[in-house]
Order: structure tokens, then sequence, then C-alpha cells
């Protein structure tokens, strides 16, 4: 019963993470929510439990890595399915590289002028404009 109540609040606070827009498109939440997946395939749990997964996980798409927020949301859910699981905690969510460039962002607020565009990290305070130039972007990551 233990176990059943523990992941029943899991679930609560990642619907809860799920409502914050950069957290649900963020890696670190969508690598939790496999976790979790993983760790229901070993447990008695009701239809309701996969079911309320599968919606936020039908909902949560990775445009950006690891944003280093701190503290990050999905740690401690984390930290509880690895326990669960018998593995160790990660504890601390740690950046990850940049994107690679390359990565095409579209999003409906941004940008405002229409286009295509190439993002690379979405915080960088560095932008290249290749004045329509697709292989620009490539030679300037090799280079830099």
């Amino acid at each position: 019963m233990k176990k059943k109540n523990q992941i029943n609040s899991l679930i609560e606070n990642v619907e809860n993470i799920a409502n914050i827009d950069e957290c649900l498109t963020c890696q670190c939440f969508v690598d939790t929510l496999h976790e979790f997946e993983e760790v229901l395939k070993g447990q008695a749990v009701g239809y309701d439990i996969k079911e309320r997964l599968a919606r936020i996980r039908e909902r949560a798409t990775v445009t950006h890595e690891c944003s280093g927020c701190d503290p990050c949301l999905p740690v401690p859910v984390s930290n509880a399915l690895a326990a669960m699981g018998g593995r160790p905690a990660a504890s601390v969510c740690k950046p990850t590289k940049p994107m690679p460039l390359g990565f095409v962002k579209q999003a409906p607020a941004w940008p405002i002028e229409q286009g295509q565009y190439i993002v690379g990290a979405e915080t960088s305070p560095v932008a290249i404009s290749t004045l329509g130039n697709d292989d620009l972007p490539r030679v300037v990551a090799e280079r830099a």
C-alpha cells in the first residue's frame, strides 16, 4: 500500500510539472517520464495511473536540453523512481551541452517575423545571420 501511495504522489507531482511549459518540453522531464514508465512496468498499479502518465507523454515533446533550472523539478521524482528501482539517485540535474546547430525550432509565438530559423541554443546571447546561406551555420560550427 505504501508503494501505491508513493506512485500516486509521484504522478500528481508529474502532472503539476507538466503544467509548466518549459518543463514539459525539457529533456530532463521527458527522461523522467521514461523512468516512470519503466518503474510502472514492474508494478501492480491501476490502469488510471498508466493512463495519466500516457496523457502527459502525449503532450511532452523535447524542444531543449536541460536549461540548468535550480531547482530542476523532475529531479525529486526521478530520485524517488530510482529508489523504487533500486538505482542510485541523481540528486541534481546537470545541464548538458547546448543543442547542436541544425535543430529547427518551430514555435507559434516565436519568432515574430516569419521565416526559417536555425536555433542552436535559445538562451545563447549570440545570433548569426546567414543571409539565406544554408551551409554557413555548419561552417561556423566546424570552425568554432
